[in-house]
C-alpha cells in the first residue's frame, strides 16, 4: 500500500536507525514523527472524504485524527525526557514527516472512498508493528520504564480499536 522514502520502507528505515544505535530518545522522537503523520494523514482523509459514505467516513476519520493528536503531546514530552530537546527538533521532524506522508497515497488523490479507509488501514497497521518493534527493542536494552510501557500499551490499545473500526469500513465497501 506504500512506497518508499529514502529508499526504504518507513519500517525498515526505523530498522535501519535503531541499528544505528540511537538511545530511547531518538525512538521515541520517531514516533512522534509517525503520530504526526497518522494525525496529519487523517485530518486530510475527514477533508477529502466524498461519495456515499461521506458523512459515516467524515466522523470516522475525524475520531481518529483526534484521538491520535491527544496522544503526541505526551510522546513528545516522553522523547524529551529521555532524549533530550534535540529528541523533537523541527527541522528533523518535519523532513521526516514529509518523507513518510509520502511514503502512502494522499486521500485527495483516492480513485473513491474505500481506498482512503484501506490506505488509512495499512498507515495504522504498520505503525503497530513500528511500536511493536520499538517496544521490544527497548525492552531488551532495560530502557522501557513503567509510564513509557502503560503509554505504549495504552497507545496501541486505542490503534487497535482504530484497525477494527477501519477494517469494517473497508469490509462494508467489498461485501
Amino acid at each position: 500500500m506504500h512506497t518508499t522514502f529514502q529508499g526504504k520502507t518507513p519500517q525498515a528505515a526505523h530498522t535501519a536507525m535503531r541499528m544505528a544505535g540511537n538511545g530511547p530518545g531518538e525512538e521515541l522522537s520517531y514516533h512522534v514523527a509517525w503520530l504526526r503523520v497518522l494525525s496529519i494523514w487523517f485530518q486530510h482523509a475527514h477533508w477529502s472524504t466524498r461519495g456515499k459514505t461521506f458523512y459515516g467516513d467524515h466522523l470516522l476519520f475525524e475520531r481518529i485524527y483526534n484521538e491520535i493528536t491527544e496522544e503526541i503531546d505526551t510522546l513528545a514530552e516522553k522523547a524529551v525526557a529521555l532524549g533530550g530537546p534535540h529528541s523533537v527538533d523541527t527541522h528533523s521532524h518535519s523532513h521526516l514527516i514529509a518523507e513518510m506522508l509520502r511514503s502512502y497515497p494522499s486521500p485527495s488523490r483516492a480513485d473513491e472512498a474505500t481506498m482512503i479507509a484501506a490506505t488509512g488501514l495499512a498507515l495504522v497497521q504498520d505503525y503497530i508493528t513500528t511500536i511493536q518493534e520499538t517496544y521490544d527493542t527497548l525492552k531488551a536494552a532495560g530502557s522501557l520504564t513503567m509510564g513509557l510501557d502503560d503509554f505504549l500499551m495504552a497507545l496501541v490499545s486505542t490503534l487497535e480499536s482504530h484497525v477494527y473500526l477501519l477494517q469494517q469500513r473497508v469490509q462494508q465497501s467489498i461485501g
